[in-house]
């Protein structure tokens, strides 16, 4: 089990702290000494949940900012380089992804699929229950997130 690791990019001047299996930090080194861009060093929390919770925030924050790369790089671990990069992290941070791409193909589908449930929640309901009826919705609900896949197509 890995208690404490550190990984140092000196070119961007970022470097990746570890502890334990449950947090993470990512921390820019700045002339005027460290500036931290996700948790502070010293937090006052002791419970692993709230760690882990910071953790899955950054791990979504890197996950969401990676989907416009997947145009450039398509469904790779450099498409989540370039996301935790544009989210203000070391590209390092991908190692905080260890399927890869398959980790960005899930988060897709599941964030894809949420965004459905909330449109067709907000969307007027039409309480005849007719066979056409309920055809049409099945039609519109697959047509909604049919066009979700389109920026996406070519990869």
């Amino acid at each position: 089990m890995i208690r404490n690791c550190t990984v140092f990019c000196s070119s961007k001047g970022y470097r990746l702290s570890v502890r334990g299996l449950v947090s993470g930090q990512i921390r820019k080194q700045s002339q005027n000494g460290d500036q931290f861009l996700n948790t502070d060093e010293k937090s006052s929390s002791s419970d692993p949940q709230d760690d882990q919770f910071k953790v899955d925030d950054v791990r979504r924050k890197i996950l969401k900012n990676s989907l416009p790369f997947v145009k450039d790089h398509g469904w790779t671990t450099q498409t989540l380089i370039a996301g935790a990069q544009s989210a203000g992290y070391a590209g390092v941070a991908h190692g905080m992804f260890p399927k890869g791409g398959v980790e960005l193909v899930h988060y897709f589908i599941s964030s894809s699929n949420r965004r459905l449930v909330d449109e067709l929640r907000t969307k007027p309901q039409n309480k005849e229950r007719t066979k056409r009826r309920q055809i049409q919705n099945v039609q519109a609900a697959t047509e909604m997130r049919l066009k979700m896949l389109i920026p996406f197509i070519d990869h």
